[in-house]
């Protein structure tokens, strides 16, 4: 390869990787925007004809892939798949490489999400609790990775980088081989799988939600459609994000040793994050709570998040309650996400938000004032799902 092939881009030549920053930075506020307008849709699902449940199959795939939990893997996702390919080799074009490790990766997510989804439609939505568990698992991975990088001892995982796929994939493209793909396809679809098993508290109910909705009215064929269109709309997302990431970090290649370092900051960041974000959903559980704060027989208001198993979000949508006077509404979880909360806008004392966190399969009773009449808003703790309380 020439000196110019390796060599940093000038001049003009930022123009494309800073372009191609800004793209990806715009996909992931956009992706973003539309996770938190996802639920509002699947809301609406029982009423929409089989095209448009497909249609929302592929916003929904979108949505998970820019999900709170997700978004903050993707840069160390991008640094794995795209740090190892060869300068201007796959960033131009739309390769049939690329397209089948998309396809891969993809997959792997799927098939987490199917797994997970057979064994709550199996055990009940109380496994949702224990699945929380592959946060930690993830994060300690992605540490130890980055951490070995940092300290040089990458050798410890040579294993690791011969199963690497961009390795396998550009090692087949110079010398003109064909090695056996066994490896690389297990990499990537487990890649794929961890990345599910990591992003899993925010977007799982989104794959549940589109999958029940076909199941609910009796047609199977549209479901497995249904999941088939959200790995899809998974796999077109992996392969812009890994033409965008790899004509960005093409541009970095001249920091040499600084860009491994870089990477390795980005896998030891998404590590600490999935362990903060574990302990967000775990001190749940760690937190005494009182029988009287715990059950509340006598309840006049009740909301319920995955009501009658459907997997969509709260019943009802429309609470309720007096104005003026103090009341208690007992919260039931049944599918789990959105950091296990749900916040009521300006209900809390003095007008204040207020936020109440329930494990899966369990309730809690939190207290709600309305000043005056009016419409007030609450949401998960991930601004996905929300309803109306309207105080009279």
């Amino acid at each position: 390869m020439s000196q110019a092939d390796t060599a940093a881009p000038s001049g003009t030549n930022w123009i494309i990787p800073v372009g191609a920053a800004v793209v990806l930075l715009l996909v992931g506020a956009g992706g973003y925007f539309l996770y938190l307008h996802t639920g509002a849709m699947l809301q609406r699902g029982q009423a929409l004809p089989p095209l448009l449940i497909l249609v929302l199959a592929l916003i929904g795939g979108a949505a998970s892939f820019f999900s709170p939990c997700s978004i903050a893997i993707t840069p160390a996702f991008l640094a794995y798949l795209t740090t190892g390919t060869q300068p201007d080799r796959d960033a131009r074009k739309l390769s049939g490489p690329l397209v089948l490790s998309a396809a891969l990766v993809a997959l792997g997510i799927v098939v987490f999400y199917a797994v997970a989804g057979i064994v709550i439609g199996a055990v009940g939505s109380v496994a949702y609790n224990y699945l929380v568990y592959f946060l930690p698992v993830v994060g300690a991975a992605f540490i130890l990775l980055g951490a070995l990088v940092l300290l040089g001892r990458t050798g410890v995982l040579g294993f690791v980088e011969r199963w690497n796929p961009t390795n396998r994939r550009y090692a087949r493209q110079e010398v003109g081989t064909f090695a056996v793909g066994a490896p690389k396809r297990r990499t990537l679809v487990s890649f794929g799988f961890a990345y599910g098993a990591a992003s899993h508290t925010c977007s799982l109910p989104i794959f549940l939600g589109i999958l029940l909705v076909p199941l609910v009215a009796g047609n199977y064929a549209l479901a497995a459609l249904s999941v088939f269109a959200y790995g899809f709309a998974i796999a077109v997302l992996v392969v812009v994000m890994m033409m965008l990431g790899q004509r960005v970090f093409t541009a970095l290649r001249s920091t040499g040793p600084w860009l491994m370092r870089i990477t390795a900051a980005l896998f030891i960041v998404t590590g600490g994050f999935l362990f903060y974000y574990f302990g967000l959903n775990y001190g749940t559980y760690l937190t005494p709570t009182s029988m009287a704060a715990t059950i509340a027989p006598s309840q006049q208001y009740r909301l319920i998040e995955g009501a009658g198993g459907t997997g969509y979000p709260y019943q009802p949508r429309v609470l309720t309650i007096p104005a003026g006077h103090p009341v208690q509404v007992a919260v039931t979880d049944h599918i789990g996400g959105c950091l296990l909360s749900t916040v009521f806008e300006g209900l809390g004392p003095h007008g204040r938000p207020v936020e109440i966190t329930v494990p899966v399969g369990e309730t809690r009773v939190v207290q709600l004032f309305a000043s005056r009449p009016g419409s007030y808003t609450f949401h998960c703790g991930g601004e996905m799902y929300s309803g109306t309380v309207l105080a009279q």
